[in-house]
């Protein structure tokens, strides 16, 4: 039967397929690029560079995983760490009411310098999508909770306020509500959109933003590549798409606010600012809103310790130009640039912590360790 098909198939075909085989693995297997690292000469760099090896680093995903789109979608499709939390409500001076996932620790260690690990997911992302994370820095000693905006991971608006993702009010009230409850220090991870809320956060409070370190992974810091100029299409209609859903899903309380025909027509980022957000905040035009809600508008004024983890081939925005100025300018500031990796993605095995979430918690180790030794 074999001889049969072998003498069936042209070998030309045959030898097609063998050579389209070895290409692509030839292809997906290129030599390792190395790992930029940027940062301005410091005593904290210093520290932080000698306690956690970062100039020996190395990424090499396998070949079956590398692709930038694979790894960015990698999050929603894997399997969950088998995390179990415990979800707290917290009401806003305005009565708006925002939600807390607390992991269930299950973990006996315990750390001499222990924090509160503060994590900000993307906007279409929650609890289940950083769970590796939260059991990790569980297992490491630390005590891991999510946050959730407002109308954001299943929690229902009780005003007619949807917050934009830089307007960093709310998190200002419930890092004080922490703090006042647990009495230990505060870090965080932030994730795509995550890291404009941290960034806002960072800049608007300066030396009182009561966090002692932070970490953005794939951070987009450009106004110009905001999502809506530079991702692909399929991205823009998921992005717009989880947006809308939100809303839709809180339509008793919006409904006096926003026109919702309008909004269900709008197939672009900017467009939903103009409907949706600018309205809220009462600005005259969708960039006068842009200008005053930009992550970086109060950049300098930031004191926190600050990791960026990114990626040259992130789908969203793959510019570092911006990332390396303010690293060379500041010295709480340090990049760690990956040839690879994605958006938010930075797998190196299925089914476990990412590169990324490791990296993230090696660093905010050595800052406690430099901020409290």
């Amino acid at each position: 039967m074999f001889y049969l098909i072998c003498t069936s198939v042209p070998v030309s075909f045959i030898l097609g397929v063998i050579l389209s085989i070895a290409y692509w693995t030839y292809r997906c297997r290129r030599p390792l690029l190395s790992i930029g690292i940027r940062y301005k000469n410091s005593a904290l760099t210093a520290h932080i560079l000698s306690a956690c090896n970062f100039n020996e680093l190395t990424f090499d995903p396998p070949w079956y995983i590398r692709n930038p789109h694979i790894q960015t979608i990698l999050p929603y499709l894997m399997q969950h760490a088998n995390v179990e939390f415990d979800r707290e409500y917290i009401q806003m001076k305005d009565r708006g009411v925002i939600a807390l996932d607390w992991v269930k620790s299950v973990s006996k260690n315990t750390r001499k310098r222990s924090a509160v690990v503060l994590i900000l997911p993307g906007i279409t992302s929650d609890a289940t999508n950083v769970s590796y994370l939260c059991k990790l820095a569980s297992n490491k000693g630390y005590k891991p909770v999510v946050y959730n905006q407002r109308g954001f991971g299943n929690t229902e608006l009780t005003t007619a306020m949807l917050l934009n993702n830089c307007d960093p009010s709310d998190l200002r009230q419930t890092i004080q509500c922490i703090q006042d409850r647990h009495r230990l220090p505060v870090v965080s991870i932030a994730y795509g959109t995550g890291c404009d809320l941290l960034l806002s956060y960072l800049g608007e409070f300066g030396s009182s933003a009561r966090i002692f370190g932070g970490v953005c992974i794939s951070a987009c810091l450009e106004n110009e590549d905001r999502p809506s100029q530079t991702l692909k299409r399929v991205y823009n209609v998921l992005h717009l798409l989880k947006l809308k859903s939100i809303i839709c899903r809180n339509y008793y309380a919006l409904s006096k606010q926003i026109n919702f025909a309008e909004m269900m027509k709008c197939w672009s980022l900017k467009e939903f600012d103009k409907i949706v957000f600018s309205r809220f905040y009462n600005y005259k035009s969708v960039d006068e809103f842009e200008e005053q809600m930009h992550p970086m508008r109060d950049i300098d004024e930031i004191c926190a310790p600050l990791l960026f983890i990114n990626s040259l081939d992130d789908p969203l925005d793959s510019k570092c130009d911006l990332l390396f100025e303010l690293c060379d300018e500041f010295p709480n500031f340090m990049a760690i640039v990956s040839p690879t990796g994605g958006h938010c993605g930075f797998y190196d095995s299925l089914f476990d912590v990412s590169w990324s979430d490791r990296l993230a918690l090696t660093y905010i180790q050595s800052v406690l360790y430099f901020g409290i030794k």
